[in-house]
């Protein structure tokens, strides 16, 4: 049995060597009696796509902002005198519409035409003294007039006693009493000169008490005045702050009217289109058209931009415009507070083409030339929602590729296919 055991030997030893070979010419077997294959030439993929033509035009876009309507102008109403309100006009009430002039409250005028009675009778006193002021004045220069010649008479028996005392013909008491007479006049004359001075002071002084007399007269009868309260414009009332019955001050409010013949529309412009349009200088005096839509109905108003506002909002990062709304055919129903759209004449954009945004290849468009495509570089000049204005060089008739293809580059091969109509 010695022998099987050499035999199992040498198989284990040599079995490794074999199988390697034998497999090796297998293949090589095999790869030599493969079948050949005809080689198939590769076609190039062609696109079906679409395109827009790329005409050069003027285009100025609308541009559309929302915004809402405030009072161009309005009033807080407060009473310019104080006291108890005894009647309301027929429109004081929330809502209520009023004409210019129109009474809107009546406050108890009493006191008030008692103060004018009596400014008109203190007035009167004044001007009665007056006339006595006058009538002395008038007195006095009078009696002044007598007293001079009264002194001129002194002064000649003065000189006359002079004369008769050298001739030793009157005593020297008589020569005194003249000389005492002489001075005695004298001094009415100068005691009545002073008396019409005061009386000119006096009167003067009077003066300027009727001046005083007649402000107060004055401040008397615009206070009667005032106890009427009315519409300094035509508007609307809101915020009633009082009824018939209430004392109320001064400082207590009455009402606030909005004007109706005066309502802005206030948009707000961000920091791009605020220098856009300032700078195309087409924003402060253009006309804008403000819709309101009301029950489904868009109502239509015109409206010119006065101003912008003072400064930029930190909230919004833009600027505020307000636009004074001029016609419209609903501008009886159209009030403060109501939310609108406001569309804006844009800038104008000369040899523009105007593409779909699928069109924008950063900073290059991609035209269709003998069933190719060819880069063009291109120059963007605004967005128009999905639309974009470029400005470029095309030739006549070219068309530019729109239909988004992953990975689209020069060279591809697309066919041009029609737009859909209405019923495919």
């Amino acid at each position: 049995m010695w022998w099987r055991a050499s035999v199992g030997q040498w198989v284990w030893r040599v079995v490794p060597l074999v199988v390697p070979v034998i497999g090796g010419l297998a293949f090589m077997l095999l790869v030599s009696t493969r079948p050949e294959l005809a080689q198939q030439p590769v076609a190039e993929k062609i696109w079906s796509v679409r395109a827009a033509p790329t005409e050069k035009t003027t285009i100025q876009p609308t541009l559309l902002f929302y915004g809402e309507v405030i009072a161009g102008r309005e009033v807080e109403l407060r009473p310019l005198v104080g006291g108890r309100v005894v009647a309301v006009g027929p429109h004081f009430q929330d809502g209520g519409r009023v004409e210019a002039g129109e009474s809107l409250i009546q406050i108890e005028a009493f006191d008030y035409e008692a103060a004018v009675d009596e400014a008109t009778a203190d007035l009167a006193e004044a001007r009665a003294r007056v006339r006595e002021l006058q009538t002395d004045v008038e007195s006095g220069k009078a009696m002044l007039e007598q007293e001079l010649t009264a002194k001129a008479l002194r002064q000649r028996d003065v000189n006359r006693y002079v004369r008769l005392k050298r001739q030793g013909a009157v005593s020297v008491r008589a020569h005194d009493d003249a000389q005492m007479a002489l001075l005695t006049a004298a001094e009415r004359v100068i005691e009545r000169g002073f008396g019409i001075e005061r009386l000119g002071a006096n009167l003067a002084r009077q003066a300027a008490v009727i001046d005083r007399l007649e402000v107060k007269a004055k401040r008397a009868a615009r206070d009667l005045q005032e106890t009427k309260l009315t519409a300094p414009f035509a508007g609307y009332l809101t915020d009633i702050g009082t009824q018939v019955g209430k004392r109320i001050g001064q400082n207590d409010k009455v009402a606030r009217l909005i004007d109706s013949s005066r309502l802005e529309v206030r948009f707000n412009l961000g920091m791009q289109n605020f220098g856009e349009l300032s700078a195309a200088g087409s924003l402060v005096g253009s006309q804008v058209t403000v819709i309101w839509r009301l029950q489904g109905e868009a109502r239509r108003f015109s409206a010119v931009i006065e101003r912008t506002g003072s400064e930029i909002d930190a909230s919004s990062g833009g600027i505020a415009a307000f636009g004074r709304i001029e016609s419209g055919g609903s501008m009886a129903l159209l009030r403060p507070g109501a939310f609108v759209e406001v569309e804006v004449p844009g800038p104008s954009y000369q040899d523009v083409v105007r593409l779909p945004e699928t069109a924008w290849h950063d900073g290059k468009v991609l035209v269709i030339q003998d069933g190719g495509l060819v880069e063009r570089q291109v120059t963007l000049a605004r967005r128009l929602g999905s639309d974009i204005l470029v400005r470029g060089k095309f030739a006549p008739g070219e068309t530019v590729l729109v239909t988004p293809i992953p990975g689209a580059m020069a060279g591809m091969r697309v066919t041009v296919v029609p737009e859909a109509s209405d019923g495919g």
